[in-house]
């Protein structure tokens, strides 16, 4: 994120230290979260915030300290207990913490400008904030200095075999740029394990590359818009300074490292993105939704355009109307054959980037037996109204998908249908 926060540290006098008390510690499963922490104004790299819900809490575990610290986020409390308490994953992403611990309420803490904890323990004061991301190209100590877990997920990771003796096998010239969020989840379940494999194949053919992009997707500008990156993490590997193929945020297959073996050899690695998603000859957009009590917030982030927000107030019960076709099924009828709710429709044009809240009538007309190219199904038939426009839906009784639609003169049908096992 490229938010540049100027802030001096005080210590805030009358933080009120809570009265004492022991008690026992509840079962917590906790997350590794990255976050930025000053411990006595300075920077702490070595410090790990892990964060856990119900209750939402924070747990910081820093070598400057002598004890962890445990953050009740609405009680806007801070306690100590026991480093020793925390029981780590193999790859320190993930952590349980004892029943039987100790607890020490030590005070208050302050938040600021959103998620912002400022607090002051053992005389010292501490500060959490957002991760903004490092920025620019990386070398492997800087970003194992800037996320040290990282370095313990590529160390516990197993890469697949096959997939590097398959990049080991390249023997031309190639590039694979590595785009990634020092800040991001996804970078952090993927790309140290990519470097894994690309380690392990050890291909002198290879040459990687770690670019840093910051979480408002505006740095490095000499990347993010050239290199028309809306995800991280973004794989893009390049052959005589031509890009071959590349992999957006997730991977078609099991592994990262399955699909870059899939580009190295000559086959189209298959593209898997999640939300709405969108192409216009080499411009790309992203918009992704989140919703906290009724406030809904839309982030739509373009390859030209840089980053654009959308907030809006919704009521209770709305539904996100998606230009995919698949998405459609999740509008069913909940109260009777016949309801209207406030839809968020999110726009089919390029050039428009956010979208519009509006009332959509929808009712259900029974079911029927639909005939389509992937074959016959019992679907039920409804039909959905706008102020805009009308749909007709048919919805696989079981699957709640589409199988066939209709709207201004356009039929949409299932033209295959592929269904596997959890087994």
């Amino acid at each position: 994120m490229r938010v540049k926060i100027m802030f001096a540290l005080f210590v805030i006098a009358g933080i009120a230290a809570a009265s004492a008390y022991t008690g026992n510690v509840p079962a917590i499963n906790w997350t590794d979260s990255t976050r930025d922490v000053y411990v006595d104004n300075e920077l702490d790299r070595g410090a790990q915030v892990l964060s856990s819900d119900s209750p939402s809490r924070l747990a910081l575990l820093s070598p400057k300290l002598e004890s962890a610290i445990v953050l009740d986020v609405a009680a806007h409390t801070v306690s100590t207990m026991s480093k020793d308490l925390f029981q780590f994953g193999a790859d320190r992403t993930t952590a349980a913490s004892e029943a039987v611990g100790a607890i020490k309420a030590v005070g208050k803490f302050t938040r600021v400008d959103g998620p912002i904890y400022f607090f002051v323990v053992d005389g010292k004061p501490v500060l959490i904030r957002a991760h903004p991301g490092a920025t620019g190209e990386l070398t492997m100590d800087k970003l194992w200095e800037t996320v040290l877990v990282w370095r313990s997920v590529m160390n516990d990771y197993e890469p697949n075999a096959q997939a590097v003796a398959a990049i080991k096998s390249n023997d031309k010239d190639t590039t694979v740029t590595l785009a990634l969020g020092t800040w991001c989840p996804d970078s952090k379940n993927y790309i140290p394990r990519l470097i894994k494999a690309l380690r392990a194949a050890g291909n002198d053919k290879i040459q990687v590359k770690l670019i840093g992009i910051d979480n408002q997707f505006r740095e490095p500008v000499d990347t993010v818009q050239p290199r028309r990156i809306t995800n991280v993490p973004t794989v893009i590997v390049e052959r005589g300074g031509r890009e071959i193929d590349r992999i957006v945020e997730t991977p078609a297959a099991a592994t990262m490292e399955e699909d870059v073996a899939a580009i190295l050899s000559g086959r189209k690695a298959p593209a898997l993105v999640r939300g709405n998603h969108k192409l216009h000859g080499d411009d790309r957009t992203r918009t992704r939704f989140n919703v906290d009590g009724k406030t809904m917030t839309a982030r739509m982030r373009g390859s030209v355009s840089g980053v654009i927000s959308q907030t809006l107030e919704v009521p209770q019960r709305f539904f996100l109307s998606s230009p995919s076709i698949a998405a459609q099924g999740f509008m069913q009828p909940q109260d009777g054959d016949r309801y209207q709710i406030s839809s968020y429709a999110t726009p089919l044009e390029f050039d428009k980037a956010l979208g519009t809240l509006a009332t959509v009538s929808c009712e259900a007309k029974g079911d029927e037996t639909i005939r389509t190219p992937a074959g016959e199904f019992r679907a039920r038939h409804l039909t959905r109204r706008s102020e805009k426009e009308t749909f007709e839906w048919w919805l696989h009784t079981k699957l709640d998908i589409p199988v066939k639609g209709q709207s201004s003169g356009v039929e949409y049908v299932l033209t295959s249908l592929e269904l596997f096992s959890n087994r």
